[in-house]
Formats: structure tokens, sequence, C-alpha cells
């Protein structure tokens, strides 16, 4: 790939992460209506919005197809961009509502990539995940005052969203870890 389709992909994946932060708001304002003019109930709607993307991503890792944007490890396996949008899905569909899933997926859609063009231009880790837990900070900090979610979640998801960045598990995306583990909090308190 040459260096400028590099960078545009590079973009492309920044581009994509930042407008998640659109998906629960859409979700809970044209859901319903969404899954009523296909005659589905908003469960049976996710469960098949799931079932599609597992099966174009199943369909892709067959043929070991590539997008734009995709990186040439995900030939072989699931795609950050399935996990990110499974994972979407998920949140919203079990999240207790709006406030809930606003700051789950904002500190995934936001922080994520700010500390991956932390990491691109060689700062130090320990700044990264100092700048990034601030950032999510920040990110619940509005969902509580725009939102109502509680200060419980406000005090713990953000450290919890951060935590999860850092064992680099191969099997599992970080931007689906960043979202199901504080879901996961989320769902237990």
């Amino acid at each position: 790939m040459t260096l400028k389709k590099e960078s545009a992909a590079h973009w492309v994946r920044r581009l994509i992460h930042v407008c998640m932060i659109f998906v629960p708001l859409i979700y809970y304002a044209w859901g319903k209506p969404a899954a009523h003019c296909l005659g589905l109930s908003l469960p049976a709607f996710v469960a098949c919005l799931i079932a599609l993307v597992v099966f174009l991503e199943s369909a892709r890792l067959k043929h070991g197809g590539l997008f734009f944007g995709q990186r040439p490890y995900e030939r072989h396996q699931v795609s950050a961009v399935a996990w990110g949008a499974i994972s979407l899905l998920l949140v919203c569909f079990f999240s207790q509502g709006i406030a809930f899933s606003v700051p789950i997926v904002g500190t995934c859609a936001l922080a994520d990539p700010l500390m991956g063009e932390m990491r691109r231009h060689r700062c130090r880790p320990a700044f990264v995940a100092a700048l990034g837990l601030v950032f999510a900070y920040l990110v619940w900090i509005v969902s509580w005052w725009c939102l109502g979610t509680p200060w419980l979640l406000v005090l713990i998801c953000p450290l919890i969203a951060i935590s999860v960045e850092y064992p680099r598990l191969r099997w599992i995306d970080d931007n689906a870890l960043m979202m199901l583990v504080p879901l996961l909090f989320v769902l237990l308190v």
C-alpha cells in the first residue's frame, strides 16, 4: 500500500471511530420507528443487525478479503469494525438507556483514537494512559451533566474502560473490550 493510501486508510479508521458516538443517539431516536417500519420489535431488529454483521464478517473472512481501511492482519481474524459494530449494538440494546450507552460508546469513540494517535507519535505510555483517562472522565462527566448518568458510574467506568485497553489480546479487539466491560459493570451495578 502506498504511503498516501495508508495515511488515508488511517484517517478513515479514525473517522469511523469518532462517528461511533452518533450510534446510540440514532438508536434511541429512530431505533423503534425503524424496527416498526420493518415489522419487527426492537430486540428482533437488533438481533437482525447483529446477524447481518456476523454474516458479512464471516463472508469476508472466508474469502480473505479486506475493505479499505482494514489492516493486513485483519485478513484472517475478526476485524475491528465487526467487533465495534457488534459491541455498539449490544451496548445500545442492553444498557439501561441513553445515559448509560452514550458515555460507554463515547469513551471508545473519542478516548481510544486520541490514545492511538498519541502512541503513533511515540508519547510515553504513562502519559497516554493519563490523558486517555482524563478524556474518558470528561466524557462521563458531560454525560452526567447532560443525561443524568449516575455518579458512581462516572467515578468507576472511565477507569474500567481505559484499563481494558492495555491487555493486548489477539482474539478480541480493544474496541469491544472498551464497550463491553463497562457495559457489564453497569448491568451488575
